[in-house]
């Protein structure tokens, strides 16, 4: 766990290839601009929460994480490097303001059990999210609620042709636990 340091301007973990256990949580680091763990293959949780400097987030080597992917209250946060990401269990991605799009998280293909995007000022784009539940063949992609709320620049139309594709993969329920959208754009 970094957390904390108001001095802490970059965060490399050069050699860290598995991350097992609690997982990894990145917070309150008032000065940090980047984080990468390039060769970070699988872990059990990332939590990268109110890093308000933080510009980019680098993982290119993540295949795997098993639980919570939490990037939340990064005013600042311009890219995230997630290239190979496939699976993982939770997706939180929160107050991001400069975030237009989710292209790092276009490789997930897993179903997930919690998918939260929410107040993002400028995101006009979640197409990135229309591999889920490729891998498993199967409804539901979302087990419990999803939340899309607060995207004020993401149009409305493009959040449902989002959700009627992922409802149309398979037979059955894509998202059992309802889906909520508010606070998104016109169109």
């Amino acid at each position: 766990m970094l957390e904390n340091n108001p001095r802490l301007e970059s965060v490399s973990l050069p050699r860290l290839e598995r991350l097992i256990g609690a997982g990894l949580t990145v917070r309150d680091l008032a000065s940090l601009r980047s984080f990468e763990a390039p060769q970070l293959q699988s872990t059990s949780g990332i939590r990268i929460q109110r890093n308000p400097a933080l510009e980019g987030i680098n993982l290119p080597n993540l295949q795997t994480n098993s639980n919570v992917l939490v990037v939340a209250g990064h005013p600042a946060l311009q890219n995230g490097q997630l290239p190979r990401l496939h699976t993982t269990r939770h997706v939180v991605w929160g107050g991001n303001s400069l975030l237009e799009d989710l292209s790092f998280l276009s490789g997930v293909t897993s179903s997930l059990e919690i998918l939260q995007i929410r107040d993002h000022a400028r995101l006009t784009d979640i197409s990135a999210l229309s591999g889920l539940g490729d891998a498993v063949g199967q409804d539901p992609i979302v087990r419990r609620p999803v939340f899309i709320e607060d995207n004020p620049s993401l149009p409305t139309s493009h959040v449902q042709q989002l959700l009627d594709a992922l409802e149309a993969k398979f037979d059955g329920d894509a998202f059992p636990g309802g889906v909520t959208v508010s606070g998104t754009g016109g169109g």
